[in-house]
């Protein structure tokens, strides 16, 4: 067998073997309905057993058989990755909103009202940044400055096959925890970059200033602002630049300090009224009834799309409330 074929195959088995990943137990068994909880895959799942095949063959460069190494032109797995994690929540939204990990696209659903046919293409968009933003900054996978961690990675799909449709905090952050930690930056304090993806962990790419643009050095990796430090001095739109705030104040915005960066007046969220930049600061994240924007707002890690309020547990994948909404990917 070739290198091509052989990376062919590996990139063959990322993607179609995830509906064994999210399946339940059993081959074929699906739960009973959609506010079943986690599926509880086999520790050693096929999935699993596909990846270790994959990584027990030789190829040139790095370390033997590693599922990031590139051989013979084809794609690697960190450029594979971000599909894969896509097609996993993917198979998690459908099993929660509609009752079945595996609907087709354009295949039939209905759900308390609504119906209509699965809209695939949409719910892989939804998710094409990673679980809650994990993959954001991918644009730099190519780059050679970000690296896949491939026991995280395998760690991410699992973990996101059971996730249960109503979440609880330990949960949520165990998963969140486990995605960003699959892809992380080989760049480390003081080194260039143009995204915080390329920093390792507990550092963020703060911009230069003026910032340098089209395609030059933007900034450098540093130490993450620690509580009551600035984190208004992203030089985008207003709320372009509350979004990578958060990125100064936790490692890629992952919540991972418990920091958010306090960048909008609550009083008004619903009208995402944004204060001068210079009172932008990271602050402890948010807990019981107060206001957020995002889940790195929040010290349980979830914020509720409706009322737009910290809280644990809630349903990720179901009603109105909840982080991600059925009705989004079926089309009428």
């Amino acid at each position: 067998m070739n290198r091509r074929t052989l990376v062919a195959l590996v990139a063959s088995a990322l993607v179609v073997s995830l509906a064994a990943l999210v399946a339940c137990g059993d081959e074929g068994e699906v739960p009973a309905g959609p506010d079943a909880g986690g599926p509880g895959a086999d520790p050693k799942s096929d999935a699993d057993a596909q990846l270790d095949g994959a990584s027990s063959s030789p190829t040139d460069g790095g370390t033997p058989g590693s599922l990031s190494d590139a051989s013979d032109g084809g794609p690697s797995a960190l450029a594979l990755y971000p599909a894969a994690l896509a097609e996993a929540l993917c198979s998690s939204l459908t099993r929660c909103c509609f009752g079945n990990p595996n609907v087709p696209d354009g295949g039939a659903v209905a759900r308390l009202g609504l119906s209509g046919s699965y809209d695939k293409a949409a719910c892989l968009e939804r998710f094409r940044e990673g679980f809650e933003s994990s993959n954001r900054g991918q644009e730099a996978f190519p780059w050679g400055t970000v690296t896949l961690d491939e026991a995280k990675a395998k760690d991410c799909l699992a973990k996101i096959g059971a996730l249960s449709c109503s979440v609880g905090a330990a949960e949520f952050a165990a998963a969140r925890t486990a995605c960003f930690e699959a892809v992380v930056g080989k760049q480390g304090a003081g080194q260039p970059c143009r995204s915080s993806m390329e920093c390792g962990k507990g550092l963020f790419c703060r911009p230069n200033s003026p910032a340098v643009v089209d395609g030059g050095v933007s900034g450098a990796c540093e130490a993450l602002v620690a509580d009551g430090g600035d984190c208004g001095f992203f030089q985008e739109d207003n709320a372009l630049a509350s979004v990578r705030g958060q990125e100064a104040c936790s490692w890629r915005a992952s919540g991972d300090t418990k920091l958010h960066c306090e960048s909008y007046n609550p009083a008004f969220v619903q009208t995402v009224l944004y204060p001068s930049r210079s009172v932008w600061k990271c602050r402890p994240a948010l807990s019981g009834e107060d206001h957020c924007r995002s889940t790195a707002d929040c010290a349980s890690g979830m914020c509720d799309a409706q009322d737009k309020k910290c809280g644990a547990p809630m349903p990720y994948f179901d009603v109105p409330s909840s982080i991600v909404i059925c009705a989004d990917v079926v089309k009428p």
